[in-house]
């Protein structure tokens, strides 16, 4: 029985200091909690209102970062310190705005909660940019990714699109162009809508800043999907024998002898034809490929090399 009781001493010890664990914990807790503490917030974003206003004046707001910290110093608990990191805004008016300039707006600090209270700031206005809204137009350019055996043809239902913001904004935007993927391992084939995405000058990509809209930011696209075929080239002298040419197929040289093509499913094409418009012989020349129904020709494949060999057939004798 003595045995019994020498086992569970450890045991209790154990539960005794366990508790006064918790209790030391609890005090630290509440006294870290309860307490009012003081806490500087810098580089507070600002949120401006009435933008509906100054869009119906054809005007923009340049919202381009503040050249000074805009500091909000708060006293609190910690807990709602804490809760207010993320949620502390400067609140700006831009209604009352009737022309482009620059300007100096009061600005009013929005808090997430009544609990706390602001002891200071370093600011009285916030500096404010409006410039008069301008539009620009620029071409639509389509881009395809590539696909495995597949082609695809996306012809979008408009070919530029309009943006509109500030002139100093708009002019480093130079291109705009839709990309076609397969997000699912497959091109889609049918009516789809797209992003349009944008390009300066030197090809990098861009995000439109927040004062820049687009008048159609997706543009509906049909795309129509291709097998990916290897097809033999033939000429089409349809235009060089109307000036009275004949060709010898024979010393003809084409090259390549054979091209990468999309082709419809279920369309029975079996070669391409390249046309030949002049009877310029034994001079090389870059001949067109001609669309027919259900061929598509990628740009890669656009052109093939001939070298004619052709006469003019007038001057045969009977």
């Amino acid at each position: 029985m003595a045995k019994k009781d020498s086992n569970h001493a450890p045991r209790l010890k154990y539960m005794i200091l366990s508790v006064v664990i918790a209790i030391i914990i609890w005090i630290l807790v509440s006294f870290s909690t309860g307490v009012d503490i003081t806490n500087t917030f810098h580089n507070v974003p600002v949120r401006y209102t009435g933008m509906r206003e100054l869009s119906s004046r054809e005007l923009v707001l340049l919202r381009s970062a503040p050249a000074a910290d805009l500091a909000v110093t708060l006293t609190g608990k910690r807990t709602d310190i804490m809760d207010a990191l993320d949620n502390v805004q400067i609140e700006v008016d831009v209604s009352e705005i009737t022309e482009a300039g620059d300007y100096e707006l009061e600005g009013t600090v929005r808090l997430p909660s009544s609990k706390l209270t602001i002891e200071r700031t370093n600011f009285t206005t916030v500096p404010v940019t409006v410039s008069a809204m301008t539009e620009k137009e620029i071409p639509l350019e389509v881009r395809y990714d590539t696909f495995n055996k597949k082609y695809v043809n996306a012809v979008p239902d408009q070919e530029k699109v309009v943006i509109m913001g500030a002139e100093s904004e708009l002019a480093g935007i130079d291109k705009a162009f839709l990309f076609v993927t397969a997000p699912k391992g497959e091109p889609t084939d049918g009516e789809v809508l797209m992003p349009v995405r944008y390009e300066d000058s030197a090809g990098r990509e861009l995000r439109l800043p927040d004062s820049v809209r687009c008048r159609t930011p997706q543009v509906k696209v049909k795309c129509t999907v291709y097998d990916a075929v290897m097809l033999p080239v033939d000429i089409d002298t349809t235009i060089i024998e109307r000036d009275g040419y004949k060709v010898d197929r024979d010393k003809t040289v084409i090259e390549p002898k054979e091209i990468e093509v999309g082709v419809l499913p279920g369309s029975k094409i079996e070669h391409v034809l390249a046309r030949v418009e002049k009877a310029d012989s034994n001079t090389p020349m870059d001949c067109e490929i001609m669309n027919t129904a259900g061929l598509f020709v990628p740009d890669k494949s656009k052109t093939v090399r001939v070298t004619l060999s052709a006469y003019d057939s007038s001057n045969e004798m009977d």
